[in-house]
Formats: structure tokens, C-alpha cells, sequence
């Protein structure tokens, strides 16, 4: 069995993961006996139009030949592909863009406009944007692998907590130096 991305051949998951890390983006994994292929997030360019062409990003798992142990193998893989496969949308990401949605319609309803030249609220465009960028991580979901399970895999809180204790400190120390700006400038400028 031969293991490799776009760069390196590794003898090993676990040397792949050494050099890769545990997140695999590109994978290329041959089969000898039985003969199988997998692809993960091959690209290969593809003609559009007469004049263009484009590059289409594929994965595919395929036996090299029809005999009744490369099928069974295939089967076996193309089910344990299928049972981890990520969804194609995250659903709360869509709950929350129809919130989003719903709060424009609400406030829009009860907000009057006196006339033709009046401004448009800064509220409206703000709250478009923030409803189409929670439909565009809701459909925007990257295909890789990982080689950690989830029980070894650190949660999001983890992994990042450094970064929350660093912005919260650096949160802090700005709303107290601003409060002291304010407070010294408001003093003495009375």
C-alpha cells in the first residue's frame, strides 16, 4: 500500500501525521493487493467553454480490477467514507441567518421612512451582512480527513484558549486605560 499527498510518499499514517500533522487535506492512498485507489481533493483542470477551463476539485475511490475481494474492499471503504462523512450544511449556522433575517424583517416592518431623501439605517446593511455571512459558513465546509479521533482531538475552547485569555486581558486593559483617559480628560478639560 503506498500513502502520499501532493508533496511526500509516507510509509505510515503515523509518519504522515508527523510531517503533516494530524489535518490531512490532500490524500493519495494505492492499494496492491486487492488493487484499490483513493483520492482526496485531487484537482485536475477541465475544459468550460471553447476558450476556458477550469480547475474542478474531486474525490474518488475506485478498484483497479472486478474481482470479488477488490469489491468487497471496496464496499468496506466506500461504507466507512460514507458513516464519517461531514454534512453539506452546518444547520446552525442556517437557524441563525434565518434569526438574522427574521430580526431585519421585524425592524424593518417598524421602521418609517418620512421621505425620499431620508438615509437608509446603518442597521439594515449591517444586518444583511451579518445574515449573508452566516449563510456562507453554513454551506462553506472544507473536505479533509484528520487523523485524531475526537476523544484525542482537543475541543475548540482548548485548542484556542490562549487567544480568549489574551484578547479578555487585552480587552481589560483597554476599557480601564480608556476609562482613565476619559475619565482625566473629562476632569480636566471641564
Amino acid at each position: 500500500m503506498t500513502i502520499s499527498d501532493k508533496r511526500y510518499r509516507y510509509e505510515s499514517f503515523d509518519e504522515m501525521r508527523k510531517h503533516t500533522g494530524s489535518r490531512i487535506v490532500n490524500l493519495e492512498i494505492h492499494g496492491e493487493q486487492p488493487a484499490l485507489h483513493f483520492l482526496l481533493n485531487q484537482s485536475a483542470q477541465v475544459k468550460a467553454n471553447n476558450s476556458s477551463t477550469t480547475t474542478v476539485t474531486f474525490n474518488e475511490l475506485r478498484a483497479e480490477e472486478a474481482t470479488e475481494e477488490a469489491d468487497a474492499l471496496f464496499f468496506r471503504v466506500k461504507d466507512f467514507l460514507s458513516a464519517h462523512q461531514q454534512p453539506h450544511v452546518r444547520v446552525r449556522f442556517v437557524v441563525l441567518a434565518m434569526v438574522a433575517f427574521g430580526g431585519i424583517l421585524l425592524v424593518s416592518r417598524n421602521h418609517q421612512a418620512i421621505g425620499p431623501g431620508d438615509r437608509v439605517a446603518l442597521w439594515l446593511p449591517v444586518g444583511v451582512l451579518i445574515c449573508v455571512a452566516f449563510v456562507l459558513v453554513a454551506f462553506n465546509i472544507g473536505n479533509y480527513v484528520t487523523l485524531e479521533t475526537r476523544l484525542d482531538s482537543p475541543s475548540f475552547w482548548a485548542k484556542h484558549q490562549d487567544a480568549f485569555v489574551a484578547h479578555a486581558v487585552t480587552a481589560t486593559i483597554s476599557a480601564v486605560v480608556g476609562g482613565v483617559v476619559g475619565w482625566l480628560a473629562g476632569h480636566f478639560l471641564k
